[in-house]
Order: structure tokens, then C-alpha cells, then sequence
């Protein structure tokens, strides 16, 4: 499993605060970003509206499986995929 590890900086070059994130695949091979505080903010946004999508996109599959008997994964994921794209719809009228 890739390891996740998120850290402050103060850069002394741009004397603002920066966030470091790194990131370690499972063969070890590391990559690091870094990004002012605005960009981390909004990418911490971005990662928890993509978290709470996921959650509810499961709870959507599970219950076209395991209540009302859908077994045809294509199926579920055209289901998945009309949900989406009404999800997006309502999102954008209450924005």
C-alpha cells in the first residue's frame, strides 16, 4: 500500500508557508510536491468531495446488488454513470 506523508515548510526563498506532499509507491519509489497553502486547501477540498463521492458511489452499487438484484456489473456501472451525472446536475443548481 503507498504510503501518504503531508508536511509544513516556510519557504526562505518566497518567506511564505508551503505543504510538502510525498508520496512512496509500493517499489519504493518516492515522489514529492510541493504547493502553497492556497493550492494545498484546495486540493484537501478536492480530496474530500472526491472521498464523500466515493463513499456514496459504493453505497449506490452495493444497494443495486445486494437489494434490488442487479448482477450485471455493466449495468451497475450505467446506473452509476446516470447517477453521476444527475448528482453533477443538482450540484450545479444549488451552486
Amino acid at each position: 500500500m503507498p504510503t501518504f506523508f503531508v508536511e509544513s515548510l516556510y519557504g526562505y526563498t518566497t518567506r511564505q508557508g508551503l505543504v510538502q506532499v510525498t508520496i512512496t509507491d509500493d517499489e519504493s519509489q518516492t515522489v514529492a510536491i510541493q504547493m502553497d497553502v492556497t493550492e494545498a486547501m484546495n486540493a484537501v477540498e478536492n480530496i474530500l468531495n472526491a472521498s464523500v463521492a466515493a463513499q456514496s458511489d459504493e453505497m449506490l452499487c452495493r444497494f443495486f446488488t445486494d437489494k434490488m438484484g442487479v448482477d450485471d456489473v455493466k449495468r451497475v456501472a450505467a446506473l452509476l454513470g446516470e447517477f453521476r451525472q444527475y448528482r453533477a446536475m443538482m450540484e450545479s443548481r444549488t451552486s
